[in-house]
């Protein structure tokens, strides 16, 4: 399993096209996963919306599939129209959830078994 590999707090890189910030040692103490590059992806795949919602469902699929809950109380969502935020109190998972969601973003098999995960599961926006 790769892991993040932090330079000023940011790891831009190691699970790309995702975004991981360390805030561990911030008053927030969080890691924050974070998606906005949106030349990744069309506006729609699989007549699933690409918007900040809509990748969050795609990796709630993403956590939910690999047996972490969701709704989990050290996970919390604060995502916007155009970017995609999860905040993790766990450095462990958060590493884990941005692998997961990288391998998704870049294989369209894997991406589109996660929009049937997050349909049927009710993670769509």
């Amino acid at each position: 399993m790769a892991v993040a590999l932090f330079k000023n707090g940011v790891d831009t890189t190691t699970f790309a096209p995702f975004k991981l910030f360390d805030e561990l040692a911030s008053k927030w103490t969080d890691v924050r996963l974070s998606f906005d590059d949106w030349t990744w992806f069309d506006e729609e795949v699989d007549d699933y919306y690409m918007n900040g919602y809509g990748v969050e469902g795609l990796v709630k699929a993403c956590l939910f599939v690999n047996g972490v809950n969701p709704d989990d109380e050290g996970i919390h969502y604060n995502s916007e129209a155009n970017t995609c935020y999860i905040h993790f109190k766990d450095l462990e998972l958060a590493n884990r959830a941005a692998q997961w969601a990288a391998v998704m973003a870049n294989d369209k098999t894997v991406l589109s078994q996660m929009i049937t995960v997050a349909r049927e599961e009710g993670f769509e926006d």
